[in-house]
């Protein structure tokens, strides 16, 4: 049986420094079996092979002044350098907010801003189209799309206009394709468009729970969070939506099926003070906690 050949690393498939420089180094050991630690520490100009077996196991951190080596040694160019310098920051970074900052470098890529998110919005079948017809490996017609997303073709077809009249896809001989690979709507708090298409996907997840579990999943967790507490938390979900669009961003059909990940972080009661303090409603009852419990965090699978 013949063995499956490993492909170079790309480094934009990564968002773990180490976990490259561990991928590359298995890389090169398959392409020349003498390559070492020792050869890789002198083509990169370092004194010792030991620098670069600590970096790749954490134990140490690549600095400003040895990133440029990285660099030249792993042969990047300006694109991969500059993904590269930022991927040493977020992999290292001690805070959220510092991670945050190259998480913002990291994943915004050249992607179109929805001019006029109110039609896009109309329907949930929009950003669904849009991010279908920007797949590789299929030439997606309006029957496709209809039986690919359970609706009429009279559905797509209708969706297919606002999207040829917001300018992002176009008719290629029988089937359609996208202008952009990568596009977003910007996040503003309080707008009508924005609270309708969350509330139609919503309605839609509630739906869910009638497919079949190997399909599905739903997650819930509560947490007692502060007013910081909560600004940091929603910080860190939208991090975490860039990291999902970066490591599963997908250009290929490649036997794959579209999914939606639903956010949605709410208050399930009132604010609760201390036990020494009270809060007084209209009923007068009093809304009381006794800190000294110990705190626990409820998921619900």
């Amino acid at each position: 049986m013949k063995q499956r050949k490993v492909q170079q690393p790309e480094i934009s498939q990564f968002l773990d420094v180490r976990k490259y420089l561990a991928d590359y180094y298995t890389w090169r050991k398959t392409t020349d079996t003498k390559f070492s630690f020792s050869t890789w520490a002198q083509e990169m100009g370092f004194k010792s092979r030991t620098f670069l077996q600590l970096v790749v196991s954490g134990k140490r951190s690549i600095t400003s002044r040895t990133i440029p080596l990285f660099i030249q040694g792993l042969q990047l160019n300006e694109k991969e350098s500059q993904y590269f310098e930022n991927l040493v920051g977020f992999s290292q970074a001690n805070t959220v907010t510092e991670r945050s900052h190259y998480a913002q470098k990291l994943f915004v890529k050249s992607r179109s801003k929805i001019k006029n998110h109110f039609q896009f919005l109309s329907s949930p079948l929009c950003p669904r189209v849009l991010t279908l017809v920007s797949l590789k490996g299929w030439k997606p017609t309006e029957t496709h799309l209809a039986k690919t997303l359970g609706v009429s073709v009279s559905q797509i077809k209708r969706t297919i206009e606002v999207l040829v009249r917001l300018d992002l896809v176009e008719k290629k001989e029988t089937y359609w394709i996208s202008k952009t690979d990568l596009f977003e709507v910007d996040d503003q708090i309080g707008d009508q468009a924005l609270q309708l298409f969350h509330k139609e996907c919503m309605q839609e997840a509630i739906e869910s729970i009638d497919l079949p579990p190997s399909t599905r999943r739903q997650r819930a967790v509560l947490v007692p969070l502060s007013p910081k507490e909560f600004e940091r938390l929603d910080a860190q979900l939208c991090q975490f939506s860039r990291e999902i669009l970066s490591k599963f961003s997908a250009e290929q059909v490649d036997n794959r099926r579209l999914y939606q990940l639903n956010l949605h972080l709410v208050p399930v009661s009132e604010t609760i003070l201390h036990s020494t303090q009270t809060k007084n409603d209209p009923s007068g009852d009093t809304l009381t906690l006794n800190l000294e419990q110990k705190e626990s965090l409820y998921e619900v699978k």
